[in-house]
């Protein structure tokens, strides 16, 4: 929940600095001055639900296929499968997991990505 000043804006970029230091993807530009902005729920209270909400997924999957036939009955078949066809990365807020005062410098550090890098695949396969 956020306290104080409000928090900063989630900016997901792909290198955050701590005092200077490249520390990595996070979901903060500032992870320390994050961390300042939230506090943990008091007894009693509902708290908030998902206040800090990822990218989401993208991802492109492709296919080819062509058929050349040999003869009458035969045939030779070719395929090609292209997944995650813009080798685009989405990373896995749920897996970041800030905790309060556990270490400021890493809050909101993401650890796993959601997309998996390109992947192909090729098939010739002779039918007959």
């Amino acid at each position: 929940m956020p306290n104080g000043p409000g928090m900063p804006a989630v900016t997901n970029p792909k290198n955050a600095m701590v005092n200077g230091q490249s520390i990595g993807p996070d979901i903060f530009a500032d992870p320390v001055a994050a961390e300042a902005a939230f506090r943990p729920e008091w007894p009693g209270e509902s708290g908030t639900r998902n206040n800090v909400i990822g990218d989401g997924m993208f991802d492109i999957d492709t296919g080819l296929s062509k058929n050349f036939p040999i003869g009458e009955h035969k045939r030779l078949e070719f395929s090609w499968q292209t997944f995650n066809l813009t080798n685009s990365v989405r990373y896995d807020v749920r897996a970041a997991q800030p905790s309060i005062g556990y270490a400021p410098d890493e809050f909101g550090k993401y650890n796993s990505t959601l997309t998996t890098p390109r992947f192909m695949q090729f098939a010739l396969r002779f039918a007959f």
